[in-house]
């Protein structure tokens, strides 16, 4: 079973490429559901119930894809399968001596096993806490740790950046090319790392957006965006609002919306996920 739907969801990222050249004009035009999303972090309570989530997932019919799937069929007018859903994992860190590496590819095995897409959020320099209260930027890469998302990669998981450093992008300080760093930056190294372009920010504490509810992100951010090449943006709250396909040759930064389960709660996001355009 799990064999056949790693088939399904390979045919679903071909027909997107094969579709692209040849847009119409009601393609470019048709709006594109976003599909409810769920936010996870390196939690026990996250871990334990993955397996539940997962499995209730597909027995209610929903079919997981990931944001460079949305994207490809914005960009190439195909369609998402009807029940699509994105499953998200926040802060994985692939720098030597990484803390929450080993509990994260845990949950990606799960996802795995099932044969599911998912979408990991990636920090690629954190800053750390030393214990006499000195802030820490790690910068060294672990090669082995990359190796093996690199193997996450060919089973379908896909790695987007949670930024460098998981600053907040909302704060009015910043400056644009502190974003640069913090966005371009940190996928380029993503990118030099796996070989695969990101096409996914995953905002960094939900913020970002000037109107999330409009679907609307900070001037500062879609620039950033637009440099490095990513077109969608996830943040926390709101962005549920049907998104159009630009047209040929329009590169449109999309923002879209996540649930996450209520503290160490998982009976909640059922309902979330159910009710996910109300």
């Amino acid at each position: 079973m799990y064999r056949r739907r790693v088939l399904k969801l390979f045919a679903l990222g071909t027909a997107a490429l094969a579709v692209a050249p040849f847009r119409s004009v009601s393609a470019l035009t048709a709006p594109v559901s976003v599909p409810p999303t769920i936010m996870l972090h390196a939690r026990q309570a996250h871990l334990d119930n993955l397996p539940r989530l997962v499995d209730w997932l597909l027995e209610h019919g929903y079919t997981p894809i990931t944001y460079t799937t949305l994207w490809d069929c914005l960009c190439g007018g195909c369609a998402l399968p009807a029940q699509p859903v994105i499953l998200t994992i926040d802060d994985l860190t692939a720098v030597r001596g990484s803390q929450n590496f080993a509990f994260i590819g845990r949950m990606v095995d799960v996802l795995i096993e099932r044969a599911v897409p998912g979408v990991l959020g990636i920090i690629t320099e954190p800053v750390v806490a030393c214990g006499d209260g000195r802030l820490v930027q790690l910068r060294e890469q672990d090669d082995a740790l990359w190796d093996r998302m690199i193997e996450w990669q060919a089973s379908g998981i896909e790695l987007a950046t949670h930024t460098a450093s998981h600053r907040n992008l909302g704060a009015p300080d910043i400056r644009p090319e502190e974003l640069r760093d913090e966005i371009g930056g940190s996928a380029c190294l993503i990118e030099a790392r796996t070989g695969v372009p990101v096409r996914t920010l995953v905002l960094p504490f939900g913020n970002g957006a000037s109107d999330s509810y409009a679907g609307r992100l900070r001037a500062p951010i879609v620039d950033a965006c637009r440099d490095a090449g990513i077109g969608i943006v996830a943040g926390v709250g709101g962005g549920r609002a049907p998104l159009f396909p630009a047209p040929a040759g329009e590169q449109s930064v999309y923002f879209v919306g996540r649930v996450g389960p209520a503290a160490d709660s998982f009976d909640g996001i059922f309902w979330e996920i159910t009710h996910w355009a109300r």
